[in-house]
This record gives structure tokens, sequence and C-alpha cells, in this order.
């Protein structure tokens, strides 16, 4: 469904895309992750035919997007991290009036917004002003204005930040059954937690540049021999954390405040060994613990860095 080809992009003399390469399998629900800044919601732009590329080719179900934008913009529902409402509207004026944006005919029109409406049950925000919903509510009825021209792809930018728990759990219970109907879903999130369980794909940026694209099962199989320690310290922090870094062993370091997650190559070094060299060093602990493997520790082992710049 998605094929990116070198993809760049530069924003004046700063590249924030560099030679990116990937494929999104039709039907999959793919996370996009990557850490503040990588360059996700640049990447999704594009894809949605926003933001022109710097150079590289981007095809949406064949499509390239620059040659073919107005065909490959009717193929993708695009949701961004933030919307825009119009103060006057209702949630269902709202979505009226982008129904007509979509030059939908009439009795398709009143069907389409019918059953999207009541796909994402917002029948009783209907009536209240866009500026009045919460921010729960504002999400559902974006998704619903993302799927009234029944697109095949949905891209969908940071969709859970700042909702609360119930409503996450809406939101992903929605996403299962847009994937069963047959879409594909491309969505950015911080909360990888979530996504470990929900992801099929997923594509993994950092600094502009792409780490990983794949299942995430085979993700977790290469790296196997990489694990996530969660180290808790007692002494200097940062004299610990440039003892680690000096490490073969240590692919990265994370976290702050004492609390500090290791990712450790035991092809190399095994955990017991280490302990013994960060005792006879000075660093002192108070707890070391082997984390779960999961969407998250992959995430760390491939976004680690022995420094803050981005890769050469």
């Amino acid at each position: 469904m998605i094929e990116v080809r070198g993809l760049h992009k530069s924003f004046g003399s700063t590249p924030v895309l560099r030679a990116l390469d990937f494929d999104v399998p039709r039907g999959s629900l793919c996370g996009f992750i990557g850490p503040n800044g990588a360059g996700k919601t640049t990447t999704m732009r594009i894809l949605a035919t926003l933001e022109p590329p710097s150079a590289g080719s981007v095809r949406i179900d064949g499509l390239d997007v620059v040659q073919h934008a107005l065909r490959a913009r009717k193929l993708v529902g695009y949701m961004p991290d933030y919307y825009g409402t119009y103060a006057d509207l209702t949630a269902g004026e709202y979505l009226e009036f982008f129904a007509r944006a979509h030059q939908l005919p009439g009795g398709l029109r009143a069907q389409q917004t019918q059953d999207v409406i009541a796909f994402t049950e917002v029948e009783s925000l209907l009536s209240r002003p866009c500026e009045g919903l919460s921010k729960g509510q504002k999400q559902r009825l974006s998704l619903a204005r993302a799927l009234l021209p029944d697109p095949p792809l949905l891209i969908l930018d940071e969709p859970a930040a700042g909702l609360d728990p119930r409503a996450r759990i809406e939101l992903r219970e929605l996403l299962k059954v847009v994937t069963a109907r047959g879409k594909t879903v491309f969505i950015s999130s911080h909360i990888l937690s979530e996504l470990s369980d929900l992801v099929d794909w997923v594509v993994i940026i950092d600094h502009g540049r792409i780490r990983y694209a794949g299942a995430p099962t085979a993700a977790n199989e290469e790296h196997a021999q990489a694990a996530v320690y969660a180290l808790e310290l007692t002494s200097d922090e940062l004299a610990a954390r440039k003892f680690l870094l000096e490490q073969p062993a240590v692919l990265g370091v994370d976290g702050a405040d004492g609390k500090l997650l290791v990712t450790l190559d035991e092809r190399v070094e095994k955990v017991d060994e280490l302990v013994v060299r960060l005792i006879q060093a000075g660093v002192r602990f108070s707890q070391l613990e082997r984390r779960r493997a999961d969407l998250e520790d992959v995430f760390l082992r491939m976004t680690s860095r022995r420094s803050d710049g981005p890769p050469a």
C-alpha cells in the first residue's frame, strides 16, 4: 500500500529526512515509531500529499503522491496530531461540511455520513459545538472525518496523545475494527506498550533515518541477543553513565534522575560480568532488573546513541 524510496526532506539547509526506504503492506496496522524530532510528522504530511519531498519517491497504492497528488489524496484519510475546528459549527455540521468538501454525491453523502457516525459512535455529539468537546470526543470526531470518503489508507498522527485510559481503549478497539475491514492504518505514537499488542508491522525512525521496517516479531528475533536492564543508582549518575557508555557491550543508555535503561549486547558480555565491573568502578546501585522484551525495548535498542548528535 505504501512504498517509500530514497525520501529526502530539507527545510532550508536543515535536513529532516535522510534517504528513507520502507514499505507498508496492504491491510496492515503499522506503528510509525520514533523520538520527538525524528521526522514522523514530516513523513506523514508527505504521504498525505500536504508537503512536497525534496527528493525521492512515495507511492500510495501505486500512485506517485507528487505526480498524481489529487488521485492519491482520495485514497488517504489523514488525521493530524492537532486539527482546527470552526467555533460556530456543531459536530454534525462539521461532518456535513467535510462530506461536501469530499464531493460525495447527495445520496452517498448521507449514507456514508450516517455509517461513519454509527461506527465512531458520535451520535450524541452531533448537536454540540465542536469547541466544547473533550479531547477524546474531538479525536473521535476527527477519526469520523477521516473515514468519510471511505479511504483504503488511514494516516493517524499521534491519535492517542492526551487521551484518558478509557478513550485510549475505545480508540484501540475502533482501529482493530478498521483493519478487520481491510483498511491499512499508518499510526504514529509514543505509547509503545499499547502499540506492541496492536500493530502487525512497524517502522522505526530516528534522526530522519529508518532504523527498522518489518514485522515486530522479526525485530525482536533480530535483536534477541540485546537486553534492556533497568538500573536504579545510589551513586553519581554522570560518572555511571560515562562508565557504561565506555563499555563495548553497552549499546545505549537512556533515562534520568538515577533511573537508567541500559541496553546490553549479551553476545559481548553477560550482565553478571558487567555487574562486577560496575562495582569495581565504584558505581553503586540498589536495583538491576531485566525488562520484559517488547516493542518498547526494540525501539530503545534501535534508537540508543552514544551521543546526542544525528548519525553521520
